[in-house]
């Protein structure tokens, strides 16, 4: 195939940005963004915390306003903050440090799927020529799964390390013919998805396993070389980041939630199995050689989940395990794709990508086949985790678009070549071709299209005609009285109302303060009474704001229409609440607590 050319890289960027850029224009959000405002609850946490630590001039942990004045400490590496601080320093000549931060925000989403589609393109140069190759880079920012958070505004970590993953995919998909210079690349892609998020390490063990297969389907290739290389590098950028960043609690704190010893002992369980391939891998090759190649693979990560058993109990793993069981119920990201019409929106991409793997592996020959039918085996996986939780489907969507080209090039005309990596594989006769190449358009497009009408897209609630708006940025404007007082609000505004005020608040959706939202989460449920309930007593709260004629919150949804939530947004505040200010079009109503 034609390699992958700078023009070729330039190109896919900007359409894979524009594209998602355009999207945000047509749906009339780009003016809230312009205006100051940001997507998703998490880029606003982010840019709190970013900005206290420029004021602060160091990288600080806590989001100090959060937890009724105690504050609250977020999991994530400062990586993806740096690169807003990097965006935003052009700015910082002419604009104060909140506008300019803001400014570099915007940028983050457009460029991290601009490089998601030069990733995506790149990646499939083994099996694609430069005509088809392009068609994913176009379709990745029309993905369902992919666009809220590709949108400019959106500053959140899932864009960045798809691209990441989908990287190291590339180059272990390289490893065969390009030895250790494609070991070094992967390792390093691998290691910046996991210093991002640990979510990745699923997807990454794929990676890492699809190239154990080829250091066993081809003996003759240099595969072995580049499992060494993968491993020692990607360890190496843990370590850099373990030393630059480390966890709150210190260099030796056991945190499964973000870059700590245990990610620094996958990477070494990684680089161990690298450099036993590769030695065994220079012995001529024999079945017991081969099996003791893979066993020292299976023995090291062993070794690592032994050491570490928490990583196999992800959220179960971590800290308050029932208090977080009720703080995730009420995320829409954790839940489960409960809805037929769900899954054609957003997992689409990932069943046609399963699609064009299971024709591969029907095309091809020899140990390309096997290799196929591995990688349609961890799709099936990451499809399963999509249904699971609607974050994860981001992942196999990604990877269903990654295919789309690959099953346009299985549906053209004409003989096609083995490539230098080995994939070669045979084209389809011309009217099955057809029918393919009609099956992947209406599938990546028309289906996920259709079926996401009047569907949730995880990006805000829905609000019926007529209703109050119940917008945070109106609510701001309510907020000035209440400056350095603690306020109890909704926990998906608290995001927002500590990045546009200087109030503090009762608690959020961030799991490393789950017992503060658990108080807000009490105080929400409680009966309201004549006099002020203890649960709302206990987090301190000096006023209440709601939004009269809202929705109910998934906070109280399993009780009777009784709650403090539930008589605010009715509008019949009892008597301990006096309303201080209000917003009649977004319907918000701040309320002071009588002492």
């Amino acid at each position: 195939m034609a390699p992958f050319t700078r023009r070729e890289g330039i190109i896919c960027f900007l359409l894979a940005a524009m594209i998602a850029s355009a999207m945000e224009l047509v749906n009339g959000n780009l003016g809230a963004v312009l205006a100051g405002g940001l997507f998703n609850p998490d880029s606003y946490m982010r840019m709190v915390r970013l900005e206290e630590g420029v004021r602060a001039g160091h990288a600080v942990y806590l989001v100090a306003r959060d937890g009724s004045g105690a504050g609250s400490l977020l999991h994530w590496t400062h990586l993806l903050e740096a690169l807003v601080l990097l965006f935003s320093a052009p700015f910082m000549v002419s604009m104060d440090l909140h506008a300019a931060l803001h400014a570099g925000a915007v940028f983050v989403g457009p460029i991290s799927v601009g490089l998601l589609g030069v990733a995506a393109a790149w990646t499939v140069v083994p099996l694609c020529p430069p005509r088809q190759r392009w068609l994913a880079a176009a379709l990745m920012s029309s993905s369902f799964a992919v666009a809220p958070y590709a949108l400019p505004g959106v500053v959140h970590h899932h864009i960045p390390v798809a691209a990441a993953i989908v990287t190291a995919c590339g180059f272990a998909l390289r490893a065969v013919s390009d030895g250790s210079r494609a070991g070094v690349g992967m390792g390093l892609a691998a290691g910046v998805a996991l210093v991002l998020t640990p979510e990745a390490y699923p997807f990454l063990t794929m990676a890492f396993g699809g190239l154990a297969l080829s250091w066993l389907f081809w003996p003759n290739g240099r595969s072995g070389s580049a499992a060494r290389a993968a491993g020692i590098a990607m360890l190496l950028v843990l370590l850099a980041a373990l030393l630059l960043d480390p966890p709150y609690a210190g260099y030796g704190a056991v945190e499964i939630d973000r870059i700590s010893v245990v990610w620094v002992g996958f990477g070494f369980a990684c680089a161990v199995a690298g450099l036993g391939l590769d030695w065994l891998g220079r012995a001529p090759r024999r079945p017991t050689t081969a099996v003791a190649g893979l066993a020292v693979a299976v023995i090291a990560l062993g070794a690592w989940l032994t050491a570490f058993p928490k990583v196999l109990l992800g959220p179960e793993g971590l800290p308050d395990a029932e208090a977080l069981r009720i703080m995730f119920s009420t995320i829409l990201e954790m839940q489960p794709i409960k809805t037929t019409r769900g899954a054609l929106a957003f997992l689409t991409p990932g069943f046609m990508g399963l699609g064009v793997l299971l024709v591969l592996a029907r095309r091809a020959t020899g140990p390309t086949r096997w290799l196929a039918l591995y990688a349609a085996a961890c799709m099936v996986a990451m499809l399963v985790l999509g249904f699971l939780h609607f974050r994860f489907s981001t992942y196999s969507a990604v990877a269903g678009v990654v295919l789309f080209p690959v099953g346009m090039t299985l549906a053209t005309d004409g003989p096609t070549k083995p490539s230098r990596h080995l994939l070669g594989f045979h084209v389809m006769p011309s009217l099955a071709g057809s029918a393919l190449r009609v099956s992947l358009i209406l599938g990546y497009l028309l289906i996920p299209s259709l079926a996401a009408e009047n569907t949730p897209l995880g990006v805000g609630p829905d609000i019926a005609i007529g209703s109050p708006s119940c917008d945070g940025a109106a609510a701001t404007r309510l907020l000035g009285q209440a400056a350095g007082a603690v306020v109890l609000t909704d926990p998906n505004l608290v995001p927002e109302l500590l990045y546009r005020t200087r109030i503090l608040t009762v608690g959020s959706l961030y799991h490393r303060n789950a017992m503060a939202y658990m108080r807000l989460h009490a105080a929400w449920r409680s009966e309201p009474g004549n006099v002020v309930p203890e649960a709302v007593q206990a987090t301190r709260a000096r006023f209440v704001l709601a939004c009269r004629g809202g929705m109910r919150s998934g906070v109280v949804v399993d009780l009777p229409e009784t709650t403090l939530w539930d008589v605010l947004i009715a509008g019949t505040p009892p008597a301990w609440l006096t309303a201080v200010a209000e917003d009649a079009e977004s319907g918000f109503v701040l309320y002071a607590v009588k002492p």
